[in-house]
């Protein structure tokens, strides 16, 4: 009657992997390695330049996540200006400015992890990725999961744990 759910399993690469066409990077690397040497040169503008990027990807983590909606206008300010509670205007989100903020910073934490963890060269690993869950989650106690009857619920999250239930069982 009820369907057996694998909750985790490695992911597995096959051949077709292989087959991925990449042209379209290797034509646009050489002008990203360009741009990245003058943006060395100059310290400052190479940091700036990173935590724009950071800033970005930290936003739409949250997005994705669907954890918050930003309006377009404070979004391209948070990622040129930073995360600055007072640059909020009413309506610039559905939810309250302290919770987005310590939701932005903990998105912008685990990408300085994720950074720090490729420029020492360590391998992926369950604590790593669960490390990781810990550190997006800090500020995120509930997720939402589907009941038994279809309904969105919303249900304590385990923050640096792989999921322990289909989302239906909750």
């Amino acid at each position: 009657m009820f369907k057996e759910i694998n909750i985790w399993e490695p992911i597995s690469f096959d051949e077709n992997w292989l087959k991925v066409s990449v042209i379209k990077f290797d034509n646009i690397a050489p002008s990203w390695y360009r741009r990245r040497e003058v943006l060395k040169s100059n310290e400052t503008e190479y940091q700036q330049f990173l935590d724009r990027i950071k800033r970005q990807q930290a936003i739409e983590t949250g997005v994705i996540e669907r954890l918050y909606d930003l309006k377009e206008g404070i979004t391209e300010t948070f990622i040129k200006e930073g995360f600055v509670e007072s640059y909020l205007q009413h309506g610039d989100t559905n939810i309250e400015p302290t919770h987005l903020m310590s939701y932005l910073k903990d998105h912008f934490d685990a990408i300085d992890f994720i950074f720090d963890f490729v420029k020492n060269n360590r391998s992926i690993s369950k604590s790593f990725i669960l490390e990781l869950h810990q550190l997006i989650t800090s500020h995120q106690n509930h997720t939402e999961a589907l009941d038994q009857f279809g309904n969105i619920i919303q249900v304590k999250l385990l923050k640096g744990q792989f999921k322990q239930y289909p989302n239906w069982l909750q």
